[in-house]
C-alpha cells in the first residue's frame, strides 16, 4: 500500500473517485464510485414514494459543466476483470486483479461482482 493513498489511484484497492471527459463539452468530470456503479447499472436508482424513478438521480452521473449523462463515457471506462487476488469476475477492478493473493493478503472488501446479463 502507497504511504500517501489518492482517491483516484487504484493500484491497491478501487478508486473512490474517476475522472471522466465529457463527450458533448470536453470538460472532466470527477465521479464517485457510489455514482460510477449507480451508473453501471450495479445500484437501483433511489425511487419517489410512489415508485416512480427519481428524475434527479441521474444528475449524480451527470457532467458538472454540461449536465449531459455521462453514463456513455463510463461504461466503457470501467470493464469487467478477472480478478485473480479475489477470484470473481470483478465489475470496478482496482490495479490488484492480476496478483495472487497470498496468505497474509487481506481479503478485498470492495469488490463487486460483475454483472452477466446486459443492462
Amino acid at each position: 500500500m502507497c504511504m500517501h493513498c489518492s482517491q483516484m489511484c487504484d493500484n491497491c484497492k478501487p478508486a473512490d473517485m474517476r475522472a471522466f471527459q465529457c463527450e458533448a463539452c470536453g470538460k472532466t468530470s470527477i465521479l464517485n464510485r457510489e455514482d460510477c456503479l449507480l451508473a453501471l447499472g450495479y445500484w437501483k436508482l433511489p425511487s419517489l414514494p410512489d415508485d416512480s424513478p427519481d428524475p434527479s438521480a441521474a444528475q449524480r452521473y451527470a457532467c458538472r459543466t454540461c449536465g449531459a449523462d455521462l453514463s456513455g463515457v463510463i461504461k466503457p471506462a470501467i470493464l469487467p476483470k478477472e480478478c485473480h487476488y479475489a477470484g470473481i469476475l470483478c465489475g470496478y477492478p482496482c490495479g490488484r486483479y492480476s496478483r495472487k493473493r497470498t496468505e497474509t493478503g487481506a481479503p478485498c472488501r470492495k469488490q463487486i461482482l460483475a454483472r452477466t446479463d446486459n443492462p
